[in-house]
């Protein structure tokens, strides 16, 4: 199944909520939180790298948390879909996994591509962090604001959620 929905949105870019309640029918029970040996991500994860329009990725997350995977799954080396979603300023995503209790401290190695360059930045950050860096980054290299919108969007729902938390803890 992760196979499937990693073809889903890197070659076929045909990925859909329909598509994923598909599969799942077909291969449950599978282990949906547990990163591929050969693709080091879970399927949520999967599904917020696809190459497609964000509307898709955001109907298919949120079929996949529907039937039961869990928002918090990482990786080997910590990444989270909320770190994912946000440093790829996927504002419709990034709502979403806040709203199903994503949590806003977890701390992952990744690897996020600046926009219109080859360059990355890479490094052990939360999702907060790593939308830092790469507004820095890209405001550096000359990326003007409005190529910058959703990441900025990213950070304020970020930002947001964070004050929530603190005013619900003290």
């Amino acid at each position: 199944m992760h196979h499937a929905v990693a073809c889903m949105g890197q070659d076929h870019k045909d990925l859909s909520a329909a598509r994923v309640r598909k599969l799942w029918a077909r291969w449950q029970p599978c282990l949906v939180d547990r990163a591929s040996p050969v693709y080091d991500m879970c399927m949520l994860m999967e599904i917020i790298r696809a190459r497609v329009h964000e509307s898709a990725i955001a109907a298919a997350a949120a079929e996949l948390l529907r039937l039961g995977a869990s928002v918090n799954a990482t990786n080997s080396e910590g990444l989270s879909p909320l770190i994912m979603a946000s440093a790829r300023g996927l504002p419709r995503v990034v709502k979403l996994l806040l709203a199903h209790g994503a949590r806003l401290g977890q701390r992952g190695v990744g690897r996020f591509r600046l926009a219109d360059t080859r360059q990355s930045i890479r490094g052990r950050m939360s999702a907060h962090e790593f939308v830092g860096a790469l507004l820095e980054a890209e405001a550096q290299i000359g990326v003007g604001s409005k190529q910058q919108r959703s990441l900025e969007e990213c950070r304020q729902l970020l930002s947001e959620a964070n004050v929530l938390g603190l005013q619900r803890a003290a």
